[in-house]
């Protein structure tokens, strides 16, 4: 603002070849066309169009654009509408704040809703997808979230549940058959209407009744969880598995009642022991004689078996925590005692198996199936044995209370929950008395 107010005609050859002297940081032309119009030219060659005005009695400049943007016809015609703002009494640095904080507005106004647009769409693809989840899909999350505080035998009820079929088996050369939840693995979870359970219930119980019974409440339990979700709450249809057309079709399982009378136990004793796999016959044996559950006998290791002070320790079911952290302790009775003494320790089970996935015998329902059959009884299960041992205690008076805390039962009334504290020498009384009777 220092350099001298000379005026010429800026032409397209000033604007372009004028240079800035050497000595200078920069040079000012100014425009006789237009008053008020200035080029500044830099040292570095930069170029740009600029006002002079007054305001207040002072003197002010305000920057129009570079000479790339504006030819010299627009940087005229923006001059006189500076000089127009200056003439209304405006500082046209005011005007062009003011204008730029309402375009700044708008351009805040555009991104909100942009940003708005874009959370709109997301919400929509993340509902899009939430809806389309299914079954098959949260079930491994299920199992994932749950299997901490479920036993073994639930664990693998879940499993069995959705199995997929056509698989290879582990002991056998058929197929894996569908578990009774995988005709509705790809079903959405909002597609669970009490019409579509009604349906799967009533083909799955055709074939298998008592499994398709658990498996409904094993969905019925995942749905209760899938509402303890955030992110999956408010899928599934409201009381769909408590609708009355569900409830209907939900097959009648009666209680099983397989068991041994005291008449049959000298025919079963002398067909297992027939069993030529000694392992094999010893397990069936130490069911009977434990009341203990069957997948509890087979897990058994040798470390949990102490012939010095008589005692077995058994994994309990995780519902009932018959012991402390889910064991529970036994009496080894003698004659049981002689059994696991007479089997080969290959490795850390007792009833070990080298066949088994697991390195321990797992069912070998085949093999007692036969000695029943071969004994002439009807139709008993290896559960069935545990049965056997509650009802047949009753000959000898044992206590109904020693009974269930030696096969694990939980206990029931405030008096056995509180203040029953049974030792193992008071259980081994009772326990040896129905062994020995038994045999």
């Amino acid at each position: 603002m220092n350099d001298k107010p000379s005026r010429k005609k800026l032409t397209a050859a000033v604007v372009r070849d004028t240079p800035c002297p050497p000595e200078r940081d920069e040079l000012t032309l100014w425009d006789s066309e237009a008053p008020g119009l200035g080029l500044r030219i830099r040292r570095s060659g930069a170029r740009t169009w600029m006002f002079q005005y007054r305001t207040k009695g002072k003197p002010a400049r305000v920057t129009i654009g570079d000479t790339q943007t504006w030819d010299i016809a627009q940087a005229r015609k923006e001059a006189q509408r500076l000089k127009v703002l200056v003439g209304e009494g405006q500082d046209p640095r005011q005007v062009r704040q003011d204008d730029e904080a309402v375009r700044q507005i708008e351009r805040d106004k555009r991104e909100t809703e942009r940003q708005a647009r874009e959370r709109a769409k997301a919400a929509a693809s993340t509902e899009e997808r939430r809806q389309a989840v299914t079954l098959g899909e949260l079930w491994p999350r299920y199992i994932e979230a749950n299997q901490g505080s479920w036993g073994a035998h639930h664990l693998s009820d879940h499993r069995k549940a959705m199995q997929q079929p056509g698989l290879p088996r582990a002991r056998s050369k058929l197929l894996t058959a569908p578990g009774v939840l995988w005709s509705l693995h790809n079903e959405r979870l909002a597609d669970l209407t009490p019409e579509r359970l009604t349906t799967w219930l009533k083909h799955e119980s055709k074939t298998r009744p008592t499994v398709t019974a658990k498996c409904y409440r094993l969905l019925r339990a995942f749905i209760r969880w899938c509402e303890s979700e955030r992110d999956l709450a408010k899928l599934c249809p409201e009381g769909c598995t408590s609708a009355p057309k569900v409830k209907k079709a939900l097959p009648k399982v009666s209680a099983k009642d397989d068991a041994l009378q005291r008449e049959q136990l000298a025919a079963w004793f002398s067909e297992v022991r027939k069993i030529p796999n000694p392992v094999t016959a010893a397990y069936l044996q130490t069911a009977l004689l434990t009341g203990a559950r069957p997948e509890e006998i087979a897990a058994l290791q040798w470390e949990h078996v102490d012939f010095r002070w008589g005692s077995l320790t058994l994994r309990d079911k995780d519902e009932s925590k018959g012991g402390l952290d889910g064991w529970r302790v036994i009496p080894l009775t003698p004659y049981v005692a002689q059994l696991l003494a007479s089997l080969p320790r290959r490795t850390a089970w007792v009833f070990s198996s080298p066949t088994a996935q697991s390195g321990h015998i797992e069912s070998p329902n085949k093999r007692h199936t036969l000695a029943v059959q071969a004994a002439g009884l009807p139709h008993l299960t290896i559960h069935g044995l545990r049965r056997s041992f509650g009802t047949l205690a009753e000959w000898v008076e044992a206590p109904d209370g020693i009974v269930k805390q030696i096969q694990g039962h939980k206990p029931s009334g405030t008096a056995e929950k509180h203040y029953r504290v049974r030792p193992l020498d008071l259980l081994r009384m009772w326990h040896t008395q129905i062994e020995a009777w038994m045999l």
